[in-house]
């Protein structure tokens, strides 16, 4: 079927992806474990600093000192601790842990955890916590069914406790990110804490080997086409799909990815893979998306890679000091989440010429099947249809086709049908099953219907031209709303949303809304459509958001703007919409005079615009202006003298309502001269009263000063706690890493006698110790190298004076001296067998470990 060249069905062959979502970690962090994995500029650069160790040579970068900074080593660290530590909370294998976090390092952490855990992470809506979204968050935590949740605090937990349906609450554990109590076992640090080195282990043992069908992620639907959020199950083979296939542009372990996108979508940890898979960097700029903080990180960080939806695009080129902006080093501007049209291209390119801009198509249930073919092509020489910008060529690893929902089978190239996906980088169900008829197979494998209308051109070029619940079928003639929205935009040059509206004769009609008609009037907009696409696509009529009661397009959470569905529930309940309809469909005798007169009727003084009535909300606003409503009225037909008759009539007719009022109250007005008798007694009762009231607030203020006092002394009294607790389990992570040091090089503690005993025989078996072979015997070096070396950093970040560092200083000695004879005796065993690599190897140890001279006598003397 699909060899027919005419059909529209499109195959990218095989996708080349790893067995694991480690494994593209693992190899980010072996390219660049000293550079920055994750910076977060909304928390200081202290911030879990227990839960990380200083990391990286000599003479490698420092860390932001204004903005959180972790390297891969640092981060590759905190997770296997928070891995093993989760195990330790006897999570079963497969066990769901669920999120109600906002954007920060802590997300971060928790998503490198779960997948060295191998551990689903279903990331949900942090604001549906609010009172007013009790029931959605009922219907998240019954679908997702989370046996772990982490939540901010103790307050979040108790309303995730009250949501929850059954008697789940009584199993399921809850982990903080903070507490009052600073020895909360419930904390992300106290469970990190906790973990067992045999734990950890076992887990980075493990880490590259997966199951590619186990479920990783659970993310939900915005639920704006079916109404109610759907959970989708993403499998570790859909999730390695979206890493390996190259939608992002070129990209390095140099680039800086902007995470602007919330956790709860797919967009933020597909970018972030992404990004740690080649070592590179990925910048949060807040906990939720801000205009003018995504572009303060896109400039200090030197941002080389962004994604925005439309609307947020609009929202940071419109900031006010966006021209002042450094943003050159913008390589990749990605488009996504809403249909993307030629002038959202050119805006972008215009906005950030130093940037590809390209488009990406995907959604929570699945993506990462195309890519984009147009990057050394000019933003003007796209081809587009309808001013619909294409969204790529098929990629590996994915098919697709566009399905004839009339003819029950695939369409012709350049027909337009619903987008249907047979690739790994989709889900193949819902949670609990919702929707199956979503899904089918046949002889290429499993298929999801996707719901948008596409056409994939001659070329094998795909377009998105509308959601399938969208289109508007008028008279049969299918109408994509986002192309006729993209002409209303470029001649009004104000934003548009077209609606289906129903008609008793064509079945359905388009009905635009529009955010301003900018001086332009509704005939001469619909003239416009009519002459761009031709009268299969007249408008049935228009109206403005003022009209109906809007002031801007409503927003969902990732920034996509969800004005068809807004505006169109507004119309439909709009007290004024028969006469939107009826005015816009059939213009009858009686209606109102036309904006402009035809040519038959230019002498017909009826046909005239008459000015209609004076607001009268106009004059009841707090901050009104006389001047500055005068000036608003200079496009009103009216002359001066007839515009002071109406000022006068309104003068009128408020001096009249103003006398009705009084008649109609006349008792209470009377009675309003007798309340105000004895009035200064009564001012005098409540001045003598505030005085009172002003002398109990000094007290009041009095005991909050001295509270404060206190309480300052006793925040500084715990943070001088808090600190000596960090030192002392700085300490007791020495003394052990000492203990395992002594343990590994076979350092007793024995007496002086028994020492003098020993001597002799432990020379005796340096000199003939042969192991059997040399590879472990190095290997067992260079661990314990490491170790050491490790142990004297953490020395040193404490502080050589401490008593306690004095006393451990024999030992250490003691451990050095152990090393270096297990050295010399190794590079004397690869001196005599000649083996050039174990020599060379032994040389670098003795350099890591600042004993080049040592190791340059060893080497001579062997």
């Amino acid at each position: 079927m699909s060899d027919d060249k005419d059909l529209a069905e499109v195959d990218g062959g095989p996708a080349d992806t790893r067995s694991s979502l480690f494994a593209y970690l693992e190899h980010g962090l072996e390219t660049s474990p000293y550079e920055p994995a994750a910076i977060v500029m909304h928390q200081p650069p202290d911030h879990l600093s227990e839960m990380v160790k200083a990391s990286g040579p000599r003479g490698c970068d420092k860390p932001s000192a204004e903005h959180l900074t972790w390297t891969y080593s640092q981060l590759h660290e905190a997770a296997v601790n928070l891995a093993a530590g989760l195990l330790a909370q006897k999570i079963q294998p497969g066990s769901t842990i669920a999120t109600f976090l906002p954007n920060g390092i802590e997300w971060l952490l928790i998503l490198w955890a779960v997948t060295l855990a191998k551990l689903p992470l279903a990331s949900l809506d942090y604001s549906s916590l609010q009172p007013d979204r009790t029931v959605e968050l009922q219907a998240l935590l019954k679908t997702s069914r989370p046996d772990l949740i982490i939540v901010p605090n103790e307050e979040a937990a108790q309303k995730v406790k009250e949501a929850l349906l059954d008697d789940r609450d009584d199993c399921t554990k809850f982990i903080l990110l903070e507490s009052k109590d600073l020895n909360d076992p419930r904390t992300l640090f106290r469970i990190a804490a906790n973990s067992e080195s045999m734990t950890r282990d076992a887990i980075l043992k493990n880490a590259p080997n997966d199951d590619p069908t186990r479920t990783c992620l659970i993310l939900f639907t915005s639920g704006t086409s079916s109404g109610r959020p759907k959970g989708c199950p993403r499998s570790v083979a859909s999730m390695t799909h979206y890493i390996a296939t190259p939608k992002w542009g070129r990209y390095s372990a140099k680039s800086r990815f902007l995470l602007q996108s919330m956790n709860f979508r797919i967009i933020l940890p597909t970018i972030a893979f992404a990004a740690w898979s080649v070592g590179a960097s990925v910048v949060i700029p807040g906990p939720y998306f801000d205009p003018s903080t995504s572009l303060d990180a896109m400039e200090e960080y030197r941002i080389t890679h962004a994604q925005f939806v439309p609307a947020t695009t609009r929202m940071i080129t419109s900031e006010t000091n966006f021209a002042m902006r450094k943003l050159d080093s913008l390589e990749v501007f990605l488009i996504c989440g809403d249909i993307v049209t030629r002038n959202n291209l050119l805006h972008a390119q215009m906005a950030f010429p130093t940037a590809t801009v390209m488009t990406l198509y995907g959604m929570t249930e699945g993506g990462a099947w195309l890519t984009w073919p147009f990057s050394d092509t000019p933003v003007g020489q796209i081809p587009c249809i309808d001013d619909i910008s294409p969204v790529g060529k098929i990629a590996p690893g994915a098919r697709l086709r566009i399905w004839d929902h009339d003819s029950g089978k695939v369409a012709k190239r350049g027909q337009t049908g619903e987008i249907h996906a047979c690739s790994a980088g989709a889900i193949r169900h819902y949670l609990d099953g919702v929707d199956e008829d979503c899904f089918y197979n046949d002889e290429y494998g499993h298929w999801f219907r996707t719901g948008d209308l596409g056409i994939i051109d001659n070329d094998g070029v795909v377009y998105i031209v509308s959601r399938l619940k969208d289109i508007v079928k008028r008279a049969g003639v299918p109408i994509a709303p986002a192309a006729l929205e993209n002409c209303i935009d470029e001649y009004t040059k104000a934003q548009s949303s077209v609606v289906a509206m129903p008609s008793p004769a064509l079945g359905q009609e388009p009905f635009a809304v529009l955010a301003s008609l900018n001086r332009k009037s509704k005939d001469q907009i619909k003239q416009c459509v009519l002459d761009h696409f031709g009268k299969d696509y007249t408008l049935a009529g228009l109206v403005s958001l003022e009209e109906l009661g809007l002031t801007n397009w409503p927003l969902n959470a990732t920034g996509e703007s969800s004005r068809s569905e807004e505006s169109g529930r507004k119309i439909r309940l709009s007290p004024a919409m028969s006469k939107f309809y009826l005015e816009s469909a059939s213009q009858s005798a009686s209606s109102t005079p036309a904006a402009y007169p035809s040519d038959n009727e230019s002498d017909d003084i009826d046909t005239l615009p008459y000015p209609a009535e004076l607001s009268r909300t106009a004059f009841l606003a707090n901050d009104f202006e006389p001047s500055e409503y005068l000036s608003t009225l200079r496009n009103r037909h009216q002359t001066l003298e007839d515009l002071r008759s109406d000022l006068r009539q309104r003068s009128q007719l408020v001096s009249q309502e103003l006398l009705d009022l009084v008649n109609g109250n006349y008792e209470e007005f009377l009675s309003l001269g007798g309340d105000l008798k004895g009035g200064s007694e009564k001012v005098e009762n409540v001045r003598v009263r505030v005085l009172g009231f002003e002398r109990e607030v000094q007290g009041v203020r009095k005991a909050v000063v001295e509270r404060e006092e206190a309480v300052t002394g006793l925040l500084k009294e715990k943070k001088d706690v808090r600190s000596q607790v960090v030192i002392g389990r700085a300490l007791l992570e020495v003394g052990a890493r000492i203990d395992e040091l002594e343990k590994a090089l076979g350092i007793s503690t024995k007496t002086d006698d028994e020492e003098d005993l020993d001597s002799d025989d432990e020379d005796d078996d340096e000199l003939d110790q042969e192991p059997a072979t040399k590879s472990p015997q190095l290997k067992r070096l260079q661990k314990h190298s490491q170790q050491y070396i490790l142990t004297t950093r953490l020395i040193q970040r404490i502080g050589l004076s401490h008593p306690f560092l004095q006393a451990q200083k024999p030992r250490m000695d003691e451990v050095r001296r152990t090393l270096g004879l297990d050295l010399a005796a190794t590079l004397r065993q690869a001196k005599r067998e000649k083996d050039a690599d174990t020599t060379l190897a032994v040389v670098r140890l003795y350099a890591e470990l600042g004993a080049e001279t040592e190791g340059l006598n060893a080497l001579k003397s062997g």
